[in-house]
């Protein structure tokens, strides 16, 4: 924690923050959704659509948002998810990469 002028606190310095590789991302987001959605990792493929392939709805895709945001340390807005169910697989590992840069 970091105390900024003005009284404001800095949870976390963002010079801290890890930088994951492609692998490691597409590796912890299969691990949640075998663990957190009991998605069968064998049929886990980039071009697998959400709803269409393994049947999440909205709850299910915000289960995996809030858990991808705790493994990551990262923030994920409604409007960055907008028609998540609708997504490949591939986009989801899109989005967790362009929020560890």
């Amino acid at each position: 924690m970091y105390r900024i002028p003005g009284g404001a606190v800095l949870l976390k310095d963002i010079t801290e923050m890890k930088k994951y590789t492609r692998e490691e991302i597409e590796r912890k987001v299969n691990r949640i959704m075998v663990d957190k959605l009991g998605i069968d990792g064998e049929y886990i493929r980039d071009e697998a659509v959400l709803e269409a392939d393994f049947g999440l709805d909205s709850l299910d895709c915000i289960d995996l948002v809030m858990s991808c945001e705790r493994e990551f340390s990262i923030r994920i807005s409604d409007m960055d998810i907008d028609g998540m169910p609708r997504w490949k697989v591939s986009q989801v590992y899109d989005m967790i990469e362009g929020k560890c840069v």
